[in-house]
């Protein structure tokens, strides 16, 4: 028993013609003929019977239906499976991301990775590192950044918006405090380490 025939007998079952069967696999009516009356034959039983100019299911093939169903949705899923695995992503990532990102948010992101791409080992630097030079030498795949500012070299996908807070305990905060929340605003948005 071949795809191809339980392929066959099912489109036959499914539009009730040899012909239409035909045009809707590609193939020629004599070739689906064939692989129907080469299944009947292998199982030992007809799967068809003539009514007029058309053929049916017989009884048999009523009564095995859906197990040649079942089979094609397992071959459908034995093939996908297989092209999943000839495609499947393999390698190393290299990725540079901020120490706190490398702590707190990629370990999940990592394991949630793993699932869809086992064979990708993903390999992570922090700083101090020199990021830029290390894309521009193709030491590292990519990197995870914390700057607003976009270099025309590089392509970039926003993740996720984060905020910074800046925190001090009430006995150093004075009110006439040179670090006030618009002097922290304008030197972080400047600051470039």
């Amino acid at each position: 028993m071949t795809p191809h025939q339980v392929r066959s007998l099912l489109a036959v079952a499914d539009l009730g013609s040899v012909r239409l069967a035909a045009k809707s696999l590609h193939r020629a009516p004599s070739s689906i003929s064939a692989q129907i009356k080469e299944l009947s034959l292998e199982l030992g039983i007809d799967l068809f019977e003539p009514v007029g100019r058309r053929i049916v299911l017989s009884a048999a093939g009523k009564q095995l239906l859906p197990s040649f169903r079942q089979f094609n949705l397992l071959v459908n899923d034995i093939t996908q499976e297989a092209q999943s695995i000839a495609y499947e992503p393999k390698g190393e990532l290299k990725l540079f991301a901020p120490s706190s990102m490398c702590i707190y948010r990629l370990p999940k992101l990592i394991e949630a990775l793993q699932p869809a791409a086992p064979q990708i080992e993903v390999l992570l630097t922090h700083e101090p590192f020199d990021y830029v030079r290390a894309l521009q030498h193709g030491e590292i795949d990519a990197a995870i950044i914390m700057e607003t500012e976009e270099s025309e070299q590089w392509h970039y996908h926003y993740i996720n918006d984060e905020d910074v807070i800046y925190v001090c305990h009430p006995r150093s905060y004075q009110k006439n405090s040179t670090i006030t929340r618009s002097f922290i605003a304008t030197a972080t948005h400047h600051y470039r380490p």
